[in-house]
């Protein structure tokens, strides 16, 4: 395949844990697309990934434009609604918060993203096997039309999801072992070369209890990456799932 491509977007279901020594295994499902209105074809992959027993840990879809454009475009990020980042009410707060207290009382904030180094990215490029030349080779990078190397779209999703996460981990919640994270949908607007100043913005936009399992409930969070001009650059949903009220 094309190792210069890039993912738009992607969405993901995680269905199983995944502790250490696990042996994994990737299923991809390739197709592409041309839309009716005669814009760019996108290339899309279902994906699949299996443990060693066979049993799917994680599923989902990913998109790759078959001619790398970024931005993708103005009018997609003009599109999506900017977070305002409300305080939390903050008389009432519970000293236990469950799964209906999150969208009143939780956490929701901003932070500055640390730049991202070329050494970082090697790291990261290492760790992954994503070797897309638009990282890591600057020669060619200054050949394209970004104009140097950019960094790793999924490792700056990586940061943000690591900022929003250890805020809500701030929070003292109901002690269980089926609270977690269970699917992403993200979108990136623009690349990001390496060095640049960002800002994760994040906050708890919807909450629902169950029916299967109407002791748990699954609440979304809206998070968006803000660059130094004040544009979109990734943004997306994370949905958990945190103990709800007991009834009564």
């Amino acid at each position: 395949g094309d190792r210069t491509g890039l993912v738009s977007s992607f969405s993901v279901r995680l269905l199983r844990s995944v502790v250490a020594g696990d042996e994994l295994e990737l299923l991809l499902k390739d197709r592409s697309e041309s839309p009716a209105d005669g814009s760019r074809e996108t290339l899309s992959s279902s994906f699949e990934l299996r443990n060693q027993r066979k049993e799917t840990v994680a599923a989902g879809e990913l998109f790759v434009p078959s001619e790398t454009e970024f931005p993708l475009g103005k009018q997609q990020s003009e599109a999506v609604e900017r977070l305002v980042v409300d305080d939390p009410t903050s008389t009432g707060k519970p000293e236990v918060y469950f799964a209906e207290d999150i969208l009143e009382f939780g956490p929701r904030g901003v932070h500055e993203l640390q730049p991202v180094g070329i050494d970082a990215i090697r790291d990261y490029a290492e760790l992954v096997g994503e070797t897309n030349p638009l990282y890591l080779d600057a020669a060619f990078a200054e050949g394209t039309e970004f104009g140097s190397t950019i960094v790793p779209p999924m490792l700056l999703f990586c940061m943000g999801f690591s900022a929003f996460l250890r805020d809500l981990l701030s929070i003292e919640m109901p002690a269980t072992g089926s609270a977690g994270h269970i699917a992403d949908e993200w979108t990136v607007h623009r690349t990001v070369r390496h060095g640049e100043r960002l800002r994760v913005v994040h906050k708890p936009v919807s909450c629902r209890r169950t029916k299967s399992r109407p002791e748990l409930a699954i609440v979304q969070f809206a998070l968006q990456f803000i660059g130094a001009s004040e544009d979109l650059v990734q943004s997306g949903v994370v949905t958990m799932m945190i103990p709800a009220r007991p009834a009564g």
